[in-house]
């Protein structure tokens, strides 16, 4: 079931229940059954509300709302994958060959932190650094911003020390095994060049810090060639393209779903990685003017 149509549900329920008891009514008890949830949580499929816990009920149900809301990967997959078949988006062979796929693909699909309301990968990360305050950390941020993305500028799109508020633009290299199978079932590997571009939002205060990695993109560059058949030299060129598009993995032909996750946790690594060294960053900030 949404979590807009249930939160709508739940919105008109708890106006009934007041009415209801506002008005002193009888004993109530109250009957419905909810589908099973695409992500697997324990939400009882059939629900019964006496009078005496029906307000007990309805505020457990509205504390569930933001887990509901927030979906992991797998399960989008498989209901893309559904809906696909459902909708013969591909043909029954094509359907077939991609479940078959599935099966082989969902042990070592990436646990990767997809947000359902805002529909993309949004990493977040905690960072702590003991005995620093938030003003000092404020300073320090900056300077690893300048530091880390020396070649990019501006980089730091807002800042306001007293939210301890800091939004910036930047970016992680990194090489990830990019495996594709050919007709005959032979699976050809090589080493792929991605810059993965974000949003990095800091919110800091006293001894530590929350990262937020938004709006993830990629972008890589093609070498300029010469097209043999055609006589001519084609300049290099750029491509970017929003890690989201490469989500769900179904839509895409099979033979590209293990280079894909490479991929993926190659960039979810970038990231952590991105978080640990402005983490080291702070706490080295004794150490610097030990000297």
């Amino acid at each position: 079931i949404g979590s807009n149509v249930l939160r709508l549900m739940l919105h008109c329920m708890g106006l009934f229940c007041f009415y209801f008891f506002k008005k002193g009514g009888p004993a109530l008890r109250i009957h419905f059954a909810l589908p099973p949830s695409p992500t697997n949580l324990s939400i009882p499929t059939f629900i019964c509300f006496t009078k005496t816990h029906f307000m007990k009920q309805i505020l457990l149900l509205l504390l569930l709302l933001p887990i509901v809301s927030r979906a992991q990967t797998p399960e989008l997959e498989e209901l893309q994958l559904k809906d696909g078949m459902r909708t013969q988006q591909w043909s029954y062979e094509q359907a077939q060959e991609r479940k078959r796929q599935w099966q082989k693909t969902k042990p070592i699909y990436p646990a990767l932190p997809y947000d359902s309301v805002r529909k993309e990968v949004a990493l977040e990360k905690t960072i702590a650094f003991p005995g620093l305050s938030k003003a000092i950390a404020f300073k320090r941020v900056k300077e690893w911003c300048n530091i880390e993305f020396a070649d990019s500028n501006p980089v730091i799109r807002y800042e306001d020390l007293e939210s301890g508020k800091i939004i910036l633009e930047g970016y992680k290299n990194f090489w990830y095994s990019s495996k594709l199978e050919n007709f005959w079932g032979t699976v050809k590997s090589s080493q792929e060049e991605r810059k993965v571009l974000f949003t990095l939002v800091v919110t800091l205060k006293d001894e530590k810090a929350k990262l937020a990695f938004r709006n993830l993109k990629y972008r890589y560059a093609v070498p300029g060639y010469v097209a043999s058949n055609l006589n001519y030299y084609v300049p290099p060129q750029e491509f970017s393209y929003s890690l989201s598009s490469t989500l769900p993995l179904v839509n895409a032909a099979p033979d590209s779903w293990t280079g894909t996750i490479e991929q993926l946790n190659s960039t979810m690594k970038a990231l952590q990685d991105a978080a640990s060294d402005m983490e080291r960053y702070l706490l080295e900030t004794v150490s610097d003017g030990q000297f």
